[in-house]
């Protein structure tokens, strides 16, 4: 089903993370935005946001997933490699197949 999704992380009464996208198509997952606070990073609270994002989409029918991340982000790469995200060959995004996340929970 296609559609936008949007989750947000509150602490301390503020919104401190959101993470944002859609199903493209009927099986992809695809993240578009995806930012925590600075001061709330190493928390947990990125894996948490990210696990309920795509529990979402898989329940939607999501086999894959997808992200692009600029060359050289320093804080993105790390964090979806270590979530079993690849870098694609074809287009640089990084991508999962979402059978993999729901075997191997983070967080």
């Amino acid at each position: 089903m296609k559609g936008t999704y949007t989750h947000v992380a509150i602490a301390d009464d503020k919104v401190v993370g959101t993470i944002g996208g859609t199903i493209s198509e009927p099986d992809i997952s695809e993240i578009y935005v995806f930012y925590i606070d600075e001061s709330y990073r190493y928390k947990g609270i990125g894996t948490k946001l990210l696990n309920a994002f795509t529990t979402e989409h898989i329940k939607k029918g999501a086999t894959e997933q997808y992200v692009s991340v600029q060359e050289g982000n320093k804080l993105g790469i790390p964090f979806y490699e270590s979530r079993g995200f690849k870098q694609s060959d074809e287009d640089k995004r990084y991508w999962r197949k979402l059978t993999v996340a729901i075997a191997k929970p983070q967080g």
